[in-house]
């Protein structure tokens, strides 16, 4: 990705401006305008410690804590409407 990003792909400089780790999903308009995006870590409450660095550390859920594919939909909801 940077080396697309170095060649001037938009796409690609925008998503290594925002990358974040561990993992970035990031929305983006038509034109590669940063419009919203989630982190696997801190959007995602209850990661299991197989997956979470350093390994085996546990990551406390927030309160009133909801299913990850409701966050992910709210989400979306949110930024893109509920068609």
């Amino acid at each position: 990705m940077q080396k697309l990003a170095a060649r001037g792909d938009e796409l690609a400089k925008q998503l290594a401006a925002q990358w974040e780790y561990p993992v970035e999903m990031m929305f983006l308009t038509p034109g590669c305008r940063l419009v919203s995006k989630l982190n696997s870590y801190q959007d995602f409450p209850g990661v299991h410690p197989d997956v979470v660095s350093p390994p085996k550390k546990l990551h406390v859920a927030r309160e009133n804590d909801s299913s990850h594919r409701n966050i992910f939909l709210k989400h979306l909801a949110f930024h893109f409407g509920e068609n």
